[in-house]
């Protein structure tokens, strides 16, 4: 089942806006068509003032349930306030839903995807402590994710600490730039091609215990 969404349409099946008699319709994609779920008869009474306006758009506020998708042909003032405070996407489409429903439904649904995965914070590797200041790190996910994280950004801060006599990095493939940093010589260590995507670079710190007691 699709996402719910909401429309404020006129008697002539066209978008409407938010004057004189309209109906809310609730409609959900199901199966490839197009289903009304549930309807109200929307009729605004400017007698009624600012107070009743917003009591009726507060009742077709809670009418929309959990759908949080609304498409009018003009939504301004109060109404888009109500909705916005509802955490409600609008939509200002003018014309037969027909013809634009469907783009509105895949907008919102790659919406959501992308909000999902901005929500998904990447799990950071973590040290494993081999014995005698010798640590394995794994960099492999982070390389395959495109999470947006990097392996300098992981691996720099425990170069920097410098408390490891070996550090094991597994990766599928060595980052240039520890590349760069090995042939410089500011780093020393080896590179070592165990299979297809699977290489292991060993970083050694001679400095390792240097002035400790």
């Amino acid at each position: 089942m699709s996402l719910q969404i909401g429309m404020l349409v006129g008697k002539d099946g066209m978008t409407a806006s938010l004057e004189g008699e309209c109906r809310l319709s609730i409609v959900q994609k199901n199966i490839g068509q197009w289903r009304e779920v549930r309807s109200i008869t929307i009729a605004i009474n400017n007698a009624q003032g600012v107070k009743g306006l917003r009591q009726s758009i507060r009742a077709m506020i809670d009418f929309l349930g959990d759908c949080r998708i609304f498409v009018g042909r003009a939504v301004t003032g109060i109404l888009y306030y109500e909705l916005e405070k509802a955490k409600c996407s609008v939509w200002e489409m003018s014309g037969q839903p027909a013809d634009f429903i469907d783009e509105v439904l895949r907008q919102e649904e790659e919406n959501q995807r992308q909000s999902r995965e901005e929500q998904i914070e990447p799990v950071l590797p973590e040290l494993t402590s081999l014995g005698n200041g010798r640590y394995q790190i794994s960099v492999k996910e982070i390389q395959a994710s495109g999470t947006g994280i990097t392996s300098k950004q992981v691996l720099m801060p425990v170069l920097r600490r410098r408390e490891f006599s070996e550090l094991e990095i597994d990766c599928t493939h060595v980052p240039p730039w520890i590349e760069c940093e090995l042939t410089s010589g500011s780093l020393q260590g080896k590179i070592e091609k165990r299979g297809p995507n699977e290489t292991v670079v060993t970083i050694y710190n001679p400095a390792f215990g240097v002035g400790k007691l």
